[in-house]
C-alpha cells in the first residue's frame, strides 16, 4: 500500500486479505473495529470520511492486526477489550 492510501482503500484492502479466512458479514464487523479502534471513528465517520488519506503509522497498525487475525487471534486480546452482554 502506498502513502495516498484513503479510507476506502484500506476497507478494500482489509476485506480482501481476511476473504476466505472468515465470512463476509464477520470481515465488515473486524473491518469497522479496527478504525474505531485505531482512528476512534463511528461507523458513520468510517462511510462518511472514505476519501480521507490515511497516515502510514494506521496502515502499519491494521497490518498487525490484519496478520493477528489471518492466525486466528481473537479480534478481543488483539484489541485488549470486549464487550459483554448483561442482563439485568
Amino acid at each position: 500500500m502506498n502513502e495516498k492510501n484513503n479510507i476506502a482503500k484500506i476497507r478494500k484492502h482489509i476485506k480482501q486479505s481476511l476473504k476466505g479466512l472468515y465470512d463476509d458479514n464477520e470481515i465488515g464487523n473486524f473491518t469497522d473495529l479496527i478504525f474505531q479502534h485505531l482512528l476512534n471513528y463511528s461507523k458513520i465517520d468510517i462511510r462518511l470520511k472514505g476519501d480521507e488519506v490515511i497516515s502510514q503509522q494506521f496502515i502499519e497498525k491494521a497490518e498487525e492486526i490484519i496478520n493477528r487475525l489471518k492466525v486466528f487471534e481473537p479480534i478481543q486480546y488483539i484489541m485488549g477489550e470486549t464487550v459483554f452482554l448483561t442482563c439485568l
